[in-house]
């Protein structure tokens, strides 16, 4: 039998056919974004998505997955901005809650 799972709602809609359970997809799909975060095509950004990722994306849901990815979409430059508080965000990404959390993680205080 073929499983169809609906891991994001409303906006953000992934599908997935397969005889998987959705845990199984949340979690390659942990795998997947964790290996994008080091292979980001800087050396600055690999280093910090990626331990990012490693610190945080074991812990993510849907939600918050769904979040990250896109900001995976996101400029290596404007991230690196973002992160180093030396642009302010724009409209497009200040709701990305996984940006937010990228943000707090290179600026505590």
């Amino acid at each position: 039998m073929t499983r169809c799972a609906r891991i994001f709602g409303q906006g953000g809609v992934r599908r997935f056919v397969t005889g998987k359970s959705m845990s199984e997809e949340l979690e390659n799909l942990r795998k997947k974004l964790i290996f994008r975060s080091w292979h980001r095509g800087t050396r600055e950004m690999d280093l910090m998505m990626g331990k990012f990722a490693d610190a945080t994306l074991p812990n993510y849901g849907a939600a918050q997955l769904q979040a990250y990815e896109e900001l995976m979409h996101e400029n290596d430059p404007d991230i690196y901005n973002w992160i180093t508080l030396q642009e302010t965000l724009p409209e497009s990404v200040q709701g990305n809650s996984a940006l937010k959390e990228l943000i707090a993680f290179y600026n505590k205080t």
